[in-house]
């Protein structure tokens, strides 16, 4: 099984992003919809989140950047089954801002901190579903320093989850 994750740099920007196919951590939802069948397909997730893990560490190892972007289907809360991940995103050694998706809201207060770093629920925008009342998208910025600055762009959810 080949893994989705992956990491590219950006030396403009002295940021690295790095993308993890952590799908095992909803694992029954996933591999209901599956062809392949329920054994096979939770086989290939495991083995698809654990390279995940391995290569978040293994960049968190070797990055050069003053910065990782790091981002994920899940939120950061759905690591708890994966503690070496939050562990992981912890690193003092970067700034890390973390995207996660799955809900249906922009927020930060649903999320597992990640402290110093940040970590942001951003699956906010109407359509499926509203599992909240924060509705948007976030806004990020990489500053001429390399700080990173980061706003929610809220919208009247009644726009979005009539």
């Amino acid at each position: 099984v080949s893994t989705q994750s992956t990491w590219g740099y950006l030396n403009s920007l002295k940021t690295e992003i790095i993308a993890l196919d952590t799908n095992n951590l909803a694992v029954d939802d996933t591999c209901k919809y599956a062809n392949c069948g329920g054994s096979i397909c939770q086989n290939n997730l495991f083995k698809r989140t654990e390279a995940a893990a391995n290569l978040l560490e293994q960049r968190i190892a070797q990055s050069t950047a003053k910065n990782l972007l790091v981002f994920s289907h899940y939120p950061t809360d759905y690591f708890r089954r994966m503690p070496r991940v939050l562990e992981a995103l912890k690193t003092p050694k970067y700034h890390v801002e973390f995207f996660g998706g799955h809900r249906h809201n922009v927020d930060q207060r649903s999320t597992v901190p990640i402290s110093p770093g940040n970590t942001w629920l951003v699956g906010g925008g109407g359509g499926w579903g509203c599992d909240g009342t924060e509705q948007g998208f976030l806004l990020g910025f990489v500053n001429p320093d390399y700080t990173i600055t980061t706003k929610a762009q809220l919208v009247d959810y009644r726009s979005c989850c009539n």
